[in-house]
C-alpha cells in the first residue's frame, strides 16, 4: 500500500454484486479490530487474499498497540 491508496471511507449497504465485485473487504470493529474478509459464499473476494489496506491497517493497529502500554484512554471531566 502506497501513501494515498485509502481515498476515502463509507459505512453502507452494500448489494452482493458490488461485494462480489470488490478488490478487497474487511471486517473492522472494537473486538475483531481488522479482519481481512477472503472469501463470501466460496468465492473470492479480490485474489483470495488479505488485501493491501487491510494489512496496512493492521499493521497499524499493532503498531499503536506496541507504543501504548496500556490502551486505557482516561478522561476528565470539567466542572460545569
Amino acid at each position: 500500500m502506497q501513501q494515498g491508496d485509502l481515498k476515502d471511507i463509507v459505512v453502507d449497504d452494500i448489494s452482493v454484486e458490488v461485494g462480489r465485485a470488490a478488490a478487497e473487504m474487511m471486517l473492522v470493529g472494537s473486538s475483531i479490530k481488522v479482519a481481512p474478509v477472503v472469501q463470501w459464499d466460496g468465492q473470492p473476494i479480490g485474489d483470495g487474499k488479505p488485501g493491501p489496506i487491510a494489512k496496512k491497517l493492521l499493521d497499524l493497529w499493532n503498531e499503536d498497540r506496541i507504543r501504548a502500554a496500556d490502551q486505557l484512554i482516561p478522561l476528565t471531566y470539567a466542572d460545569q
